[in-house]
């Protein structure tokens, strides 16, 4: 029987797997949202997986990927409510100037 723990390091390494897959058959892009949340939930299971097994630079090494994930996933937003504020502006731009026409 498996354990508890070893099942939650199973799942983490699948959705991982999963989330690479979908990219590389181009089911999935790489800067979607879902790809980012398989990798952040596979990540935080591999973490609590390495944790208990005290398995420290595993532990580190799913720790930095959380880290990036987060950021990466809030940047995303940051970054298309910037180009929609851009796009905003460039409209308006555009309408003053054929209104001046």
């Amino acid at each position: 029987m498996i354990s508890s723990i070893d099942f939650i390091g199973f799942v983490g390494v699948g959705l991982n797997l999963l989330a690479y897959y979908l990219n590389q058959i181009k089911k999935l892009k790489r800067d979607s949202r879902l790809y980012d949340l398989l990798f952040l939930l596979g990540a935080f299971f591999l973490l609590i997986n390495a944790a208990y097994y005290k398995s420290i630079a595993l532990a580190l090494l799913e720790a930095v990927f959380i880290l990036i994930g987060i950021q990466h996933f809030t940047m995303k937003d940051i970054l298309n409510v910037s180009k929609r504020k851009h796009s905003e502006q460039k409209k308006v731009k555009k309408q003053n100037k054929t209104k001046r026409k």
